[in-house]
């Protein structure tokens, strides 16, 4: 897994990400891979940059957090990528939740290209139940149909559990 993240610095860097995006998408890459989530580990890897060198993400972007209020909090990744808004802004999302019972974090500007999962197990070890929601783009024809209409929708769940017992996770899309 050392020489996951390794690989995962070594290229984001030299495609240009700034080194603190790197840093978190190397680990949720390395989180992925270690989890057996194949499909959201190195895999993706060409696919984050690819993005950057298309222009389509910005590498030197830095999140910004808003509170908006006793239970909102809005992060806008300013064409950055989701990790390091994620990291940003989950902390805030936790703290307002403990202090107010529920609480909601929106993002918005963001290039996303991972799983849910990981945001459901960290807050729901904080002791947190969590759903995530993502919207997408059409990849997937109605039953007959031939056009591209619905998106895979993903969707994330965290249910904590007594005990040290670790949490209940599912993460899924809808096609």
């Amino acid at each position: 897994l050392l020489q996951v993240r390794r690989l995962c610095m070594q290229s984001l860097l030299h495609a240009g990400l700034r080194r603190d995006s790197a840093l978190a998408l190397a680990r949720r890459i390395t989180d992925c891979e270690r989890d057996n989530c194949k499909s959201h580990g190195l895999f993706r890897l060409p696919h984050w940059i690819r993005s950057l060198h298309l222009g389509k993400a910005d590498g030197q972007s830095e999140p910004s957090v808003h509170e908006l209020s006793h239970s909102a909090v809005h992060v806008d990744a300013h064409l950055g990528f989701s990790p390091l808004a994620l990291e940003k802004g989950l902390p805030v999302l936790a703290t307002k939740a403990h202090q107010t019972g529920i609480a909601i974090l929106t993002v918005r500007n963001v290039f996303h290209y991972s799983a849910l999962w990981h945001e459901c197990e960290e807050l729901a070890n904080e002791g947190l139940v969590s759903m995530a929601f993502l919207t997408s783009k059409s990849f997937m024809a109605p039953a007959g149909g031939s056009d591209k209409l619905f998106g895979t929708n993903p969707m994330g769940f965290g249910f904590p559990r007594p005990d040290g017992v670790p949490p209940v996770v599912i993460d899924q899309a809808s096609s």
